[in-house]
């Protein structure tokens, strides 16, 4: 299990570190996000955004860390199929 304060860490990293023109679709920012998580839990650092000292993960256990990793290679795995149910139930947007 990914705790979605890691999740949401790793965005505002993305944020900061990736040009806007980079972001250009959903699945691509997902998949950018993956790999971020991907690397902070294979190295076990994972700085806290507003506290850049502070690693996140310093306190998990390598087993924890092999949980998360497989909870992402499953997300990564389904990508497609939870990008689309996720979609399917988000009301049109329309930006003037």
């Amino acid at each position: 299990m990914v705790k979605s304060y890691y999740a949401k860490t790793a965005l505002l990293w993305l944020c900061e570190e990736t040009p806007k023109d980079d972001w250009t679709t959903v699945s691509k920012s997902v998949i950018k996000l993956l790999d971020f998580l991907e690397q902070a839990v294979d190295t076990g650092n994972l700085p806290c955004y507003f506290w850049s000292e502070v690693n996140l993960l310093r306190l998990t256990s390598q087993g924890d860390r092999e949980v998360m990793k497989k909870a992402l290679h499953d997300i990564r795995q389904n990508l497609n199929t939870l990008l689309a149910q996720k979609t399917a139930r988000m009301p049109d947007v329309t930006y003037s």
